[in-house]
């Protein structure tokens, strides 16, 4: 029943998919930054083992 009202309380029934886009892009450019940075390179050096 709530589930129902909630597309109409948002005022869009896109306003998710929106947000979702919006976190997914926050994501990746954080993503790229680190792997741009070279913290992902871990694996490389053995010498912390």
């Amino acid at each position: 029943m709530i589930f129902r009202r909630l597309p109409g309380i948002t005022g869009s029934r896109m306003f998710g998919f929106w947000e979702m886009l919006v976190y997914l892009g926050f994501v990746a450019v954080g993503l790229f930054y680190v792997w741009k940075k070279g913290i992902l390179t871990w694996a490389e050096d053995k010498g912390d083992l």
